[in-house]
């Protein structure tokens, strides 16, 4: 058993023959240790890092026996730290030459049990003051075992040198870091090797935060997960509507943060049921799309079961009136940061009334009394600290109002506001910060602005390139952990961080005119400098946001090349890739969709592949993530249309995922049959990846598709790109 790269486990066993197990003679004695050099473990650990095989010397009629009584893998340790495979114990000798590795096929014990029978083996006298008959029958066992194994070795320098490595000497706070940073199914797998790691397993810090977005969550899904999320789940984050009405069968009524993607269809009285179930909730977040179905009513409901409510989120919400807002302000006194994106319509004056509202975004709302709206915020909205008013009508005069009349207002969010932008032009003094009050506009410099929040200098931050006024988050966040800063300006930085990269990946998919300017001086770096952040959302829309704005033409696959390149300038490449390696899969998502649209370009395909990015994509192809899994695909894809990285390609192992990809799903998943099948279309084209193709079953797939897929992009593909005479060569050399 072994983590790959990606996040994602993989195990392969070795099996006996084609059907059972050779039976093992009773009279035969047993056989001999393995032998093998310490050189030879680490050349095929690195060459098959996922394989776990079973040594020759495993007893088969024994092996029950043994996975009853516990795990008898270990991990081996090697003077470079520990390994990421799964190994039986072993005796390690102290020869340094050869410096051998025995496999023995040991019962599993304690590390307190070592360390009593260490104690007792320490003093050769017959007058020991500990005992094997004085342990515990666990410990004892363990003894019993460690004796037998150093007893029969055959080799007397190899008993006095040998030290048992087992999997019980690691801590268990050792164990429990690698089980975080395992998907839901491979903690599933690795949980069941063994009893004390299924204890672990189940350790109510594993079950505090649950992300099921890319797992279909239904009532069979909720109720199942009860039993052991109930009384332990704080964070849960879905997709759907579905997923949306079955959240209640968790029955954790402990939840604290409620976060629900594409929910388009959400109604009032899922809304009202979910905010009544969960009291103590702190964080409800519905979006980005839009919530047509909710109305004021449902918010209403929300105040009044959830009194400490905190933040609330929600997008697309086509009028929300005066009663809900008052009531928002009367029952939520903790409520300290609203957001109420691309809303119909919002009652200016009733907002004011929820005074304890430092953070407040209303960004996208179509239809707004900004007159009304500065003058009631400006004086009433006394805690207000940031205010994001992006994408809307807001007029010159209320910017002006906001930057002079709010007392406490640190920062002021205006991007792609065309009034703003227009009347700039014309009287650029209009909008002149004062007080120490920040303006982030298309027309101002965005990361001096920023650094002028965390330097005492200004004038050096104004003066520093972009190349090194993008890394401000980072740096701040480095500076802050080294000497800490006060509560109100870690939240701000998180609030900053959140509303930009929401409002860049809003003008990214929407893609106005006389954008280039904006997206070549400063918008791509600030998206990468957003991908660094520590909040796993924003690295989520910041990556989606990098894969979408590069891309003008949906239909041709075209990319801007300007944009393109200027993610590679920046640096962008190598930080996506080692976004995709993440071990969350929803980053591994968004990571490889923006390195799929990136490698339309030619300069940027090169460069993926110089750093490595085929054999990660390849990698997460494997995934049993669909959503990771399609959009490595279509990485896969585009790279496969230049003739100088198909071989790179075969040589990583893409081939076999992706002929894997079309038997796994081979229906109903749309986007992942047309990425695999057009990219082994364009291998299948190559004379050296041909016979690849061939061998990993590349013919049965694509004839499968052709045959039995109605889907028309994947039947465009599938004749298009391989055409009868390259099918027949295939065949030919899959006969051969």
């Amino acid at each position: 058993f072994s983590v790959s790269p990606c996040g994602s486990a993989h195990v392969r066993a070795r099996h006996w023959g084609n059907s059972h197990p050779p039976p093992r003679a009773p009279a035969l004695p047993p056989p001999p240790p393995v032998v093998r050099s310490r050189e030879s473990l680490i050349e095929e650990c690195h060459c098959n890092p996922i394989s776990l095989a079973a040594p020759a010397c495993l007893p088969v009629d024994n092996e029950r026996e043994r996975r009853r009584s516990g795990c008898f893998f270990s991990f081996q340790l090697d003077n470079r730290g520990m390994s990421r495979r799964l190994r039986r114990k072993a005796f390690q000798s102290k020869d340094k030459e050869k410096d051998p590795v025995v496999y023995q096929t040991a019962e599993c014990c304690s590390d307190t049990a070592l360390d009593e029978y260490g104690k007792a083996n320490s003093s050769s006298s017959a007058s020991a003051t500990i005992s094997i008959d004085d342990l515990q029958p666990r410990k004892r066992a363990a003894v019993a075992c460690h004796c037998s194994t150093a007893s029969t070795s055959g080799s007397s320098s190899m008993t006095a040198q040998a030290v048992l490595v087992d999997w019980t000497s690691l801590p268990d706070d050792t164990v429990l870091q690698v089980f975080s940073r395992l998907n839901y199914r491979d903690r599933a797998s690795l949980a069941s090797s063994c009893r004390a790691w299924r204890n672990i397993g189940s350790f109510p810090c594993l079950w505090q935060a649950l992300d099921l977005r890319a797992h279909r969550c239904d009532t069979t899904t909720t109720l199942s997960l009860a039993s052991r999320c109930s009384a332990n789940l704080r964070s849960l984050r879905f997709r759907g509507s579905e997923a949306a009405a079955a959240v209640m069968n968790l029955q954790a009524r402990g939840l604290r943060e409620i976060s629900g993607d594409f929910c388009r269809d959400i109604t009032d009285a899922i809304l009202s049921v979910m905010a009544a179930r969960h009291e103590l909730l702190e964080s409800l977040q519905i979006g980005p799309d839009p919530c047509e179905k909710i109305s004021s009513d449902a918010i209403r409901a929300v105040a009044l079961c959830c009194p400490r409510l905190k933040r609330l989120r929600l997008s697309g919400v086509r009028e929300i009136d005066a009663e809900a807002l008052n009531a928002l302000g009367r029952h939520c006194e903790c409520l300290e940061e609203i957001a109420l994106l691309d809303c119909g319509s919002i009652n200016e004056a009733a907002l004011a009334s929820v005074v304890s509202v430092r953070f407040l975004s209303v960004a996208g709302t179509r239809t707004m009394n900004w007159a009304a709206a500065s003058l009631a915020w400006s004086k009433q909205l006394y805690n207000l600290i940031g205010l994001d008013v992006s994408r809307t009508d807001v007029s010159p005069t209320a910017i002006s109002r906001f930057l002079v009349s709010s007392k406490k207002l640190k920062v002021l969010c205006a991007l792609n506001c065309s009034s703003l932008e227009e009347e700039d032009l014309y009287n650029p003094s209009l909008f002149v910060s004062s007080k120490g009050k920040l303006l982030l506009a298309l027309f101002t410099d965005i990361f001096s602005g920023i650094a002028s929040l965390f330097c005492s200098t200004p004038s050096a931050a104004a003066d520093a390139s972009v190349e090194e006024k993008k890394d401000v988050f980072e740096e701040w966040r480095t500076w802050n952990h080294n000497n800490g800063s006060p509560k109100n300006m870690e939240e701000l930085v998180n609030w900053l961080e959140w509303i930009l990269s929401h409002t860049l990946l809003r003008i990214a998919e929407t893609n106005p005119q006389r954008m280039d300017e904006f997206w070549l001086r400063q918008g791509t770096a600030l998206l990468l400098s957003l991908v660094r952040s520590s909040q796993e959302d924003v690295q989520e829309r910041a990556a989606t946001g990098l894969a979408t704005f590069v891309v003008i033409d949906d239909e041709n696959a075209t990319v801007d090349a300007e944009r393109a390149e200027a993610v590679m300038r920046y640096g962008g490449i190598p930080l996506l890739l080692d976004l995709a390696r993440s071990f969350r899969e929803g980053i591994q998502s968004e990571a490889a969709k923006a390195i799929a649209n990136l490698s339309v370009n030619t300069k940027v395909a090169k460069t993926v592949a110089d750093e490595g990015g085929i054999g990660i994509l390849s990698d997460l192809a494997r995934s049993m993530n669909r959503l990771v899994a399609e959009e490595a695909a279509g990485g896969l894809w585009n790279l496969s249309v230049g003739e100088e990285h198909k071989g790179a390609i075969a040589e990583a192992g893409g081939i076999k995922a992706l002929v894997d990809l079309i038997f796994k799903w081979p229906s109903g998943i749309d986007g992942v049959l047309e990425r695999a099948a057009g990219a082994l279309a364009n291998l299948a084209a190559d004379d050296k990846c041909s016979m690849e193709v061939a061998m990993a079953g590349g013919v049965h797939a694509l004839v499968m598709l052709a045959r039995t897929c109605k889907v028309e992009g994947v039947q465009e593909q599938v004749v298009q790109n391989v055409d009868a005479n390259n099918l027949r060569q295939l065949f030919y050399k899959t006969r051969w």
